[in-house]
């Protein structure tokens, strides 16, 4: 992928500094706004998003605060996160584009359309973080499966960075404390919009009968399941690389 083109940027917001990178190929006509996951930020995503790329979309993939380079900023919120995304897309004077990301990101994205679904041509999501929590009763299990998942992948693959290695150290709870609340999707702006949700079938962290049940009410979502994937997708080898880039966006 010798003409992929990717570029480092910053935009401010309110005077913070928030990092995007810019990918595209000679084949991008088309432009997918991309926000990172909870502890995982853009640069683990460059090897999907170069994918991407080729399927005819300039990415432009943004790490929110506490990630990548992006300033850390305190009392995050789900209306915090969806802002510096709308304030990115106004300065820009962005007004024809899909919009994804992934995890949390995907959360982002699905509540920015929901609030402001003008010039949105479509939604491509991956393990979207959309629904309200399961109970403590269910989320320990998740959780400790995830762990159990992520340090054997860690072993298994030596040379892959850690992502929480950019990440605020404090961050993790500020982060938490802001997001576990229920996003409120306002569905009525979303029933005319293309979504398409890629997830993993045994993803530890966002249950696939969860965000089914989170997005029940709108009739254009389209899900394309991929077996046996957990959520720790930046560990992934080639062929399911691939398999992600191709659900993603088609």
């Amino acid at each position: 992928m010798d003409d992929i083109n990717s570029v480092q940027s910053y935009f401010t917001y309110y005077g913070y500094k928030i990092e995007y990178y810019e990918v595209s190929s000679p084949e991008s006509d088309k432009l997918l706004i991309f926000i990172n996951g909870f502890c995982d930020p853009i640069e683990n995503h460059l090897d999907i998003l170069s994918l991407v790329s080729y399927k005819g979309y300039r990415v432009i993939g943004i790490n929110l605060p506490g990630h990548g380079n992006s300033a850390h900023i305190e009392n995050v919120t789900w209306d915090l996160l969806e802002d510096i995304i709308r304030i990115f897309i106004h300065k820009n004077k962005i007004t024809d584009f899909n919009i994804g990301g992934f995890s949390i990101g995907g959360g982002v994205a699905l509540k920015y359309a929901s609030l402001y679904p003008s010039g949105i041509n479509g939604i491509n999501v991956l393990s979207p973080f959309c629904y309200q929590l399961p109970n403590i009763k269910e989320l320990i299990p998740m959780g400790i499966n995830f762990l159990r998942t992520f340090h054997k992948n860690r072993l298994e693959h030596p040379g892959r960075e850690s992502p929480s290695t950019k990440i605020y150290p404090i961050y993790y709870a500020n982060h938490y404390s802001g997001i576990t609340k229920d996003p409120m999707l306002n569905k009525e702006n979303l029933v005319d919009i293309p979504i398409e949700v890629t997830i993993g079938s045994k993803d530890e962290v966002v249950n696939y009968e969860f965000v089914q049940e989170a997005l029940s009410d709108i009739p254009a979502v389209k899900y394309n399941l991929i077996d046996n994937e957990g959520h720790d997708i930046y560990y992934r080898d080639e062929v399911i690389i691939e398999r992600i880039a191709a659900n993603l966006v088609k």
